[in-house]
């Protein structure tokens, strides 16, 4: 398992690495909506691809997961993954619409999206640079709606070469008008953290 194979340091920081990404996507995000808002990642756990499915199963409605491979540094992948519902809510919110509006998805919903993970994904990023001294590029973030275990198959598929368990993040965006939290996960392919690690 990938965390047995990691010290206690190595899993602490990357923890200190979740909270600093929190900070950071806070201010972007602040920034960007003009409008205070705030980002707790604060739940960070090795998951076993088979947990991780099986979370998914008992999820029935669609969702929508947003998809970024790391280019350069530590090869991997990042995932986002909203229910479909609070995709919607999230999109209203960034549009600045009305929560409720949003009720199907077109460019501009779309890109909306990609650029939350786009944000969320560049600051937990660029926190690994900080900690790790290692340049992360994502790629272009790629859009998938489908149901939750039909997304997440099509991304393990592929790690599931290389190992069977990933980093979950639970990840909360607070903003005036309440909560909406979605899912991160970190996949990065383990000989190449645990290199960085060092």
């Amino acid at each position: 398992m990938l965390e047995e194979n990691l010290s206690g340091n190595q899993t602490h920081l990357l923890k200190i690495v979740a909270g600093h990404a929190s900070e950071d996507a806070t201010e972007m995000f602040s920034k960007w909506l003009r409008q205070p808002v705030h980002i707790k990642m604060d739940r960070v756990e090795f998951m076993p691809f088979e947990t991780v499915c099986a979370m998914m199963e008992t999820r029935e409605e669609n969702a929508i997961g947003v998809l970024m491979s790391i280019d350069k540094g530590i090869e991997g992948m990042l995932l986002f993954l909203f229910s479909e519902d609070m995709a919607f809510k999230m999109i209203d919110l960034l549009t600045k619409q009305k929560i409720g509006t949003t009720s199907e998805l077109g460019d501009l919903e779309r890109s909306a999206l990609n650029e939350t993970a786009n944000i969320v994904g560049c600051a937990y990023l660029n926190s690994l640079k900080k900690s790790l001294s290692v340049e992360c590029i994502p790629s272009t973030p790629i859009l998938i709606h489908d149901m939750p275990l039909a997304i997440m198959n099509a991304v393990l598929m592929e790690q599931a070469a290389f190992q069977d368990e990933s980093l979950f993040i639970n990840t909360e965006f607070f903003h005036d008008g309440g909560k909406l939290d979605f899912q991160f996960f970190f996949l990065p392919v383990f000989e190449s953290l645990k290199e960085r690690l060092g």
